[in-house]
């Protein structure tokens, strides 16, 4: 072996021995030396792992390619590194490890979105991997470029995007005879490749080309009795994104989740959920303003209708929160459901996906979100010396019957506003009026006789009664109020569900 330092500090290092990943008829196998045993390794592009450096070289023809060798490597430095017995055993682990990482790279090597694999070989008895350079933007660097909404979050669109083409090649992996588990998904693991597309124009297309790197902690599904499970060496895994079961060492209660693909499942849906519940990110409180929002509206509204409209309606700021906080996760809810399809046109049009999950997403997030600002009613409820009687542990009914009247509602004018883009206008005014419609800030006894009973049809009015009255009160409403519940929240997922199934059909045509 030789190697010298050019004047620009790269390296250049001729290898003692190398394998190729697939097999090489005799006959070329000394193109295969020229191609591959003679390397320059670029120290400048360097990317630092667990246990090795991912470095960028060419050879003698200026192909570019990826050699990954451990840390305490003799490569770089010129000269062997003196270790000690217990640095020695820990190199024959890594190198074991290291091993099994060109494995799994080479059962991997032949799918689309992960990298190519060349072979295997040493440079002064260290060991190194040859494999493809990836050009390309990891998602963790692609994050600023990539279009968020209003609250600071990626649009539904880019994160059903980016999901479903890392979902593809994850689910590709799984056709082999021995699957292949990655076990270390995160945003700095996930490339997008720019070779034949930019980033740009994949961000514009809603079709992203991904390349899953660093197979370090990888395993196969089915009996891999791995070298690194029998020498008990130390499988890494991004601890913000991975499951449970591969934060801890191998225990043989779990050895089969840990061999699961699961894993994988849980570490993309755990990127997912970051990417789409960034809402204030920015913010230096951040989610404390789910609980801020709602009371100081509170508050303002408190000191309106309490001072400059006279009420006779005891403990007040509770009274306008409890209808507040309803009414605004409706109106948030349908609001964004309404134009949750269209938004998301790009993304139907390239690739499919059940055209549902977009209103419905949209009624799952405010109503996490609503749980946060179920907070600032127990502080009022505190501030005001309210009285807590036992039935606050039913007021989770009413919401839950809520969600599902919102998200049939939902479902509903998403399927029409892609037919009637007016209802986009349309509804902003209707909302107006049915905000004044419900006694959120008056009470219905304050209305004509004729009046109230008209309110009795107005379904957020029963929704809101039940909650006030199991919050403030600590009654139970008769059966007329729950069954108005119950009708209008089947009555709405039914007709949503009947009318979007029939009308997503066309979706493609009108988008």
């Amino acid at each position: 072996m030789d190697t010298t330092d050019s004047a620009y500090g790269d390296k250049l290092i001729r290898l003692d021995t190398f394998d190729t990943a697939v097999a090489v008829d005799p006959s070329a196998e000394d193109d295969a030396k020229r191609r591959f045993m003679t390397l320059i390794l670029q120290t400048a592009h360097r990317n630092n792992g667990n246990i090795g450096h991912v470095l960028r070289a060419t050879n003698t023809s200026g192909e570019v390619f990826a050699v990954k060798l451990l840390k305490d490597n003799a490569i770089l430095s010129g000269q062997a590194p003196d270790r000690s017995a217990e640095q020695s055993a820990a190199h024959l682990a890594n190198t074991a490890a290291l091993f099994e990482e060109y494995r799994h790279l080479c059962t991997v090597s032949h799918l689309r979105g992960f990298p190519r694999v060349y072979g295997y070989g040493s440079c002064e008895d260290d060991p190194l991997i040859l494999m493809e350079w990836v050009e390309g933007t990891s998602l963790k660097q692609a994050l600023p470029l990539l279009p968020h909404d209003a609250s600071g979050g990626l649009t539904t669109q880019m994160v059903a995007a980016v999901g479903n083409a890392v979902l593809r090649a994850l689910l590709i992996t799984q056709d082999l005879v021995n699957p292949v588990i990655h076990r270390d998904l995160s945003p700095a693991n996930i490339m997008f490749r720019t070779t034949s597309r930019t980033l740009e124009q994949q961000i514009a297309d809603c079709s992203f080309d991904p390349c899953l790197i660093d197979m370090g902690s990888a395993t196969m599904a089915l009996g891999d009795d791995t070298i690194t499970r029998r020498a008990d060496i130390w499988r890494f895994a991004t601890p913000a994104y991975a499951a449970p079961e591969m934060l801890t060492q191998d225990i043989e209660g779990i050895a089969a989740l840990r061999r699961s693909p699961a894993i994988d499942v849980y570490a993309l849906s755990s990127i997912l959920y970051q990417l789409y519940s960034v809402k204030y990110r920015r913010s230096f409180l951040g989610y404390i303003w789910s609980i801020l929002n709602p009371l100081l509206m509170m508050l303002l509204q408190s000191i309106i209708f309490s001072y400059m409209f006279r009420n006779d309606i005891p403990n007040f700021p509770l009274y306008l929160i409890c209808g507040n906080t309803l009414f605004t996760f409706f109106n948030e809810t349908t609001s964004m459901g309404l134009t949750s399809v269209i938004q998301n046109a790009p993304l139907i049009k390239k690739v499919y996906i059940p055209k549902f999950i977009f209103p419905i997403s949209q009624a799952v997030s405010r109503f996490v979100t609503m749980l946060f600002s179920f907070g600032a009613v127990l502080l009022v409820m505190i501030f005001t010396r309210a009285t807590f009687y036992w039935t606050i542990f039913l007021s989770w009914l009413p919401l839950v019957l809520l969600f599902f009247f919102s998200c049939g509602l939902g479902l509903l004018l998403s399927a029409l506003a892609v037919y009637f883009r007016d209802m986009m206008h349309l509804y902003s005014i209707l909302t107006m009026g049915w905000m004044y419609a419900t006694p959120l800030f008056y009470p219905i006894t304050a209305l004509p006789e004729t009046l109230q009973k008209l309110m009795k049809l107005n379904p957020l009015y029963h929704y809101i009664n039940l909650f006030r009255n199991l919050m403030m009160y600590g009654n139970i409403p008769g059966p007329n109020t729950w069954i108005a519940c119950i009708f209008c929240a089947v009555a709405s997922m039914a007709i949503g569900l009947l009318v979007f199934r029939k009308l997503q059909k066309n979706f493609i045509l009108y988008i």
